[in-house]
């Protein structure tokens, strides 16, 4: 059996970077991270994503490998959302789209049906937790933002055993009314 090559991602500056040329053009071809100076800067769900999957390795400033557990605890640290995100970046990629990072740090994905339109992605993708309360302005913002863009919203609802249900929202804007 012929085992296949892991990236090496590096801790870098509170960063998580790519190095190598050919997983950069890779990753990057398929919507994983972002571009910068001939570095690939992941974002930590990402990582979380590549580690899980077996496609790339984390090491810290030592060089020692850190597992997947501890870079989730590390994460969280910093985005107690930050399993959630991965959770539906996970099973979104899993169905076979191509999903980016989205234009906030919310819990926010673009997603492409192909890598013909992944630089320019048809779909936001916003991750709700069931049970926790989420203002209707926040969804309004989430709405106006994404029909500013042309984009399609779907609402990805995850639950307490970690099932996501997916919803496509859609109305005519000739029917809502804002109030002045």
């Amino acid at each position: 059996m012929v085992k296949m090559r892991r990236a090496t991602i590096l801790l870098r500056n509170n960063e998580m970077v790519l190095e190598d040329p050919e997983f950069i053009q890779k990753f990057y071809s398929s919507g994983i991270g972002s571009l910068e100076r001939n570095i690939l800067k992941l974002a930590p769900f990402e990582v979380l994503y590549l580690v899980y999957t077996n496609k790339a390795c984390v090491l810290d400033n030592n060089g020692r490998i850190i597992p997947f557990d501890e870079l989730v605890r590390r994460f969280q640290k910093k985005d107690s959302d930050v399993w959630i995100k991965f959770m539906v970046y996970y099973d979104l990629r899993r169905r076979g789209l191509i999903v980016m990072k989205g234009y906030t740090s919310g819990l926010e994905l673009r997603v492409a049906e192909s890598k013909a339109e992944k630089d320019r992605p048809k779909i936001m993708v916003f991750g709700l937790v069931e049970g926790r309360k989420v203002k209707f302005s926040d969804i309004r913002l989430m709405v106006d933002r994404s029909t500013s863009l042309g984009k399609n919203i779907v609402l990805a609802i995850v639950d307490k055993e970690g099932n996501i249900t997916y919803y496509t929202i859609s109305f005519s804007r000739s029917h809502i009314r804002r109030s002045k």
